[in-house]
């Protein structure tokens, strides 16, 4: 558009007595339009920098989260090897108490052999029963205190039936919530076997 201006600015300055005049006008237009040109040019330099920033930062939010990301993966690469490394020294220290286990016992004659055997099976036996043996504690003492307290207060005679009930639900209550509290807790802790 521009050269078109230019162009016409010339042959009206040739052409016509008025041509200087029309000559400028065309002139002033070429050089407005050339400024607007660049200054269009300036606007799309500035946004595509602007871009260029925008998809530079972008980038680099990119690397940081792939990188904190490789250092969780290799935070728990560590973990993993270092729980493997435990197990794996477990592991070895029960073979190894095994096996000690076994030298004794091979050199040892039949009695020796048949207490470690009794021993073995009455710890495995304390072992297994140490839970149901305090709920059957916990719950043989509910009901003590449960007596002890009905003899306390006399029994049903001597209080008025309402103010009673009240006090045997309370205690019953009470005793029933703490060995249904310990016996979840007890049972609920034991491990699963899959």
């Amino acid at each position: 558009m521009a050269d078109i201006l230019s162009l016409a600015g010339n042959l009206a300055s040739n052409a016509t007595p008025w041509g200087a005049l029309i000559g400028g006008v065309f002139s002033w237009g070429k050089k407005w339009l050339d400024n607007r040109h660049e200054e269009k040019k300036a606007e799309m330099a500035y946004q595509e920098r602007a871009l260029d920033r925008q998809h530079d930062l972008a980038l680099a939010d990119r690397e940081i989260e792939k990188e904190t990301r490789l250092a969780t993966i290799r935070l728990d690469e560590s973990m993993f090897v270092a729980d493997s490394q435990a197990l794996t020294i477990a592991a070895k220290s029960q073979d190894a108490e095994i096996s000690a286990m076994a030298d004794v016992l091979e050199g040892a004659g039949d009695f020796l052999r048949w207490f470690a055997g009794f021993v073995f099976v009455c710890v495995t036996a304390v072992q297994k029963l140490t839970r149901p043996g305090l709920t059957f504690c916990l719950f043989c003492l509910t009901c003590y205190f449960y007596y002890e307290v009905n003899k306390l207060i006399g029994g049903l005679a001597t209080k008025p039936s309402n103010e009673l009930a009240a006090i045997h639900s309370r205690i019953i209550f009470s005793g029933l919530n703490m060995a249904e509290l310990s016996m979840t807790f007890w049972y609920m802790g034991r491990p699963t076997k899959k």
